[in-house]
């Protein structure tokens, strides 16, 4: 079972919750990257849904969701993509990514004055995670993100919501 940071599917027990808890209380700077498996990936790799996998599913959303961030948005625009962020971000089952997620809202808002900010801003929070895990980073620069996640020709928000 989960402790009272984290959702019993998400982590199975109270070592693994209290891992987790050492990584993202690191200083950024001081995980390491030596390209194998992470800590994290080797303590959660065998359980149907973990903060890994559910990490892996959830980037690429995020990802495709700023790609859809009209490139001129309004007042309303803006309000809709900072309620998403704030309400994602108090609501991901991960509560220790979540709170994780939350302080570095607080240090670098999100960047919502057109697509191309909006992207790099998600890929750079993409980055912070990253570098907590040991993991590579990504070169955030739009043509990449585009590559990677998909270009915006579908409809933008304004259109959907």
């Amino acid at each position: 079972m989960g402790g009272k940071d984290c959702d019993e599917y998400i982590c199975s027990n109270d070592k693994e919750e209290q891992q987790l808890k050492e990584i993202f209380n690191k200083p950024s700077g001081l995980q390491g990257n030596s390209g194998g498996p992470t800590q994290i990936q080797s303590i959660m790799k065998e359980k149907p849904l973990n903060a890994i996998e559910l990490g892996r599913s959830t980037w690429p959303l995020l990802h495709r969701l700023s790609l859809s961030y009209p490139q001129q948005p309004t007042e309303k625009d803006k309000e809709k993509a900072i309620t998403l962020i704030q309400t994602f971000s108090k609501l991901y089952p991960c509560k220790i990514c979540a709170n994780d997620f939350q302080g570095e809202l607080k240090k670098s808002p999100p960047a919502l004055e057109s697509r191309e900010k909006f992207a790099i801003w998600m890929c750079e929070q993409h980055n912070i995670v990253n570098r907590k895990l040991g993991k590579p980073e990504f070169k955030c620069i739009m043509r990449r993100i585009e590559l990677t996640h998909g270009t915006p020709q579908r409809k933008e928000w304004t259109s959907i919501l």
